[in-house]
């Protein structure tokens, strides 16, 4: 007997005997109508779950769309669906009950609250990515239980059916995605320190891998939902006016198909608007895979300070199916230089949603959170936030920007780090800290929103050594500038002829005009090399910005409006002493 004809055999009695079960412990006890939804959804949950049989082997998206453990996939569509209409039954029983207490209501408030918990926990697979919600999704499963036994044993003594067939359904719920999860996956069963190790799956299980009792764990966990669906549904056709048949169907109707709508547009519709929104960056980058495309991004912020965080939205798109399952990794590179101080890797997808399984046309969101370390240096600088594609064989945490380990880039109008890796943007880091105030202050606005703000410039300086200057440089709410501005420092002697040029970015090459964040005001520090040969006597010194490739020069008016002559500003004048005389001896 082959491991196919066992599983499916396994699924046969375990599906089987679960539906006859529960037809025959309900049947009497549900509406005809509850019992119509029991068996129906039932099948449901049979069909997807035995789909995966023919589907496993076949590379793509039905593939993964059927496996029992994917997440934003049919399984968890259908659960979640239960949950949102458990949810609303259970409100429904609330608001449309005749309940002689207030409390009354409110117990099916709090419970409609843990359906909601629920769901969003099967869906969202929050438990997978949230430390607190492992240790809230049995608690809300207890609770639900200890709330319902509470209210049997003090008001609803008469509906003693509900509270059994709900306390059975949260049974099968709580062994399936506890109990048989771990089985499943050979893990061993914990009840905080205690571990259950006669409860464990060691690789094979009654000649069946421990891995396919995975099947049967997918479905129990959607059947022992169903049942407490219909429990609730008959109770509510129970409880509520006659009259109310046809508001409850409209409810029901209209929250499932609202649910449906949703989960289709969440991963497959609202990421192909957002990429178009114009909060998106524009990138338009092809990979070797010439299937593969990334269309932008968006971040939260273009600053943070040392030991923060920017999280940072990705979008991709398969341009055809894709075979295989790609990584990417971001990195955070120092400037000049693009050393590594902060790096995020995820699988493509969110590992929910692998690229082998995209539906070509249609761009996928990737969402990172890119965390810097406290340590960083204190001065303002930026950093490069570089992307790479990487292989699923790769070393997943020993990439480093020297070695061509990633998908290939064939295409990009972005700067490219490596022939790997794409330059994406850059992110401010700033200490908080407050300024003091320029020793000279000023008013000079730069075409494009920047301003220089006051400056610090010494009256003298000698020939061989550094005239030390200081900027304080203001930025409006957005700047608009076409290039990385290059900052000119001239000094003119008054006799008409001798003259020094220095050029240099502001900041160095650590921080370029680009990366500087609106709102805020920088301090920069240079100091001026001069020639030892420069003639001693006394020098204008001027300061204006430019740009690196064409050279013109950026417009600058003073603080009355009027443009400054050669947009050329004159900061003040400083002496150059020759050296000091030596004795005679």
């Amino acid at each position: 007997m082959t491991e196919q004809t066992r599983i499916i055999l396994m699924l046969v009695l375990v599906m089987s005997g679960y539906l006859l079960g529960a037809l025959a412990l309900a049947g009497r006890l549900l509406r005809p109508a509850a019992r119509r939804l029991l068996a129906a959804f039932l099948l449901i949950a049979i069909f997807i779950v035995s789909m995966h049989l023919p589907t496993r082997d076949q590379p793509g998206f039905w593939r993964w769309f059927f496996h029992p453990s994917s997440e934003l996939a049919a399984g968890a569509i259908f659960s979640s669906l239960q949950y949102v209409l458990a949810l609303l039954t259970a409100l429904l029983i609330g608001l449309l009950g005749r309940w002689p207490r207030l409390w009354h209501r409110f117990y099916w408030l709090i419970l409609a609250g843990l359906f909601a918990f629920l769901c969003a926990d099967e869906y969202f697979a929050l438990h997978e990515s949230v430390l607190l919600w492992r240790y809230l999704y049995p608690l809300a499963g207890a609770a639900a239980v200890s709330l319902t036994v509470e209210a049997w044993a003090l008001t609803f003594r008469r509906d003693w059916w509900v509270v059994v067939l709900m306390v059975i359904g949260f049974g099968i719920m709580g062994f399936s995605g506890v109990a048989l999860d771990a089985f499943s996956n050979e893990q061993l069963l914990r009840f905080g320190s205690y571990e259950v190790t006669w409860f464990a799956c060691n690789d094979h299980f009654l000649g069946l891998p421990c891995q396919s009792y995975g099947f049967a764990e997918e479905f129990l966990e959607m059947a022992g939902v169903t049942l407490i669906l219909a429990t609730l549904l008959s109770y509510l056709l129970v409880k509520a006016p006659p009259e109310a048949g046809r508001r409850i169907r409209r409810v029901l109707v209209v929250g499932a198909a609202l649910w449906l709508a949703w989960t289709v547009a969440n991963p497959w519709l609202i990421p192909s608007v957002e990429a178009l929104l114009p909060g998106t960056q524009r990138v338009a980058l092809t990979y070797a895979d010439d299937g593969l495309r990334l269309l932008g991004y968006w971040q939260s912020t273009d600053s943070i300070a040392p030991g923060g965080a920017v999280d940072i939205a990705i979008y991709f798109r398969a341009d055809r199916p894709l075979t295989q399952d790609y990584h990417l990794s971001i990195h955070a590179l120092t400037r000049p230089d693009a050393e590594s101080v902060a790096q995020a890797d995820i699988q493509l997808g969110e590992w929910q949603y692998p690229s082998s399984a995209w539906i070509p046309g249609l761009a996928v969101r990737n969402r990172v959170r890119l965390e810097f370390p406290a340590d960083l240096p204190a001065d303002p600088s930026s950093y490069r936030i570089a992307l790479r594609v990487w292989y699923p064989d790769a070393p997943r945490k020993t990439l480093t920007m020297d070695e061509l380990n990633g998908l290939l880039i064939v295409d990009s109008a972005r700067p490219l780090v490596t022939p790997d890796t794409v330059d994406l943007f850059g992110l401010a880091v700033l200490t908080p800290t407050t300024l003091p105030e320029p020793p000279t202050p000023a008013d000079y606005r730069f075409t494009g929103g920047l301003t220089l703000a006051g400056y610090d410039l010494p009256q003298t300086a000698t020939p061989g050594g550094t005239l030390p200057l200081a900027f304080w440089w203001r930025t409006g709410d957005r700047l608009a500038l076409n290039a990385d501005m290059v900052q000119f420092i001239h000094l003119f002697h008054s006799n008409g002829q001798d003259y020094w040029v220095y050029d240099r970015p502001p900041f160095g090459d650590r921080f370029p005009t680009s990366d500087w964040p609106g709102g805020v005001t920088l301090r920069d520090s240079v100091s001026v090399p001069l020639p030892a040969d420069l003639p001693p006597g006394e020098y204008t010194v001027r300061t204006g910005l430019y740009e690196p490739v064409n050279r013109d020069r950026l417009v600058v008016t003073d603080s009355g409006g009027t443009v400054v002559t050669d947009y050329s500003i004159i900061l003040g004048k400083v002496t150059l002493a020759g050296p000091p005389e030596s004795d005679g001896g």
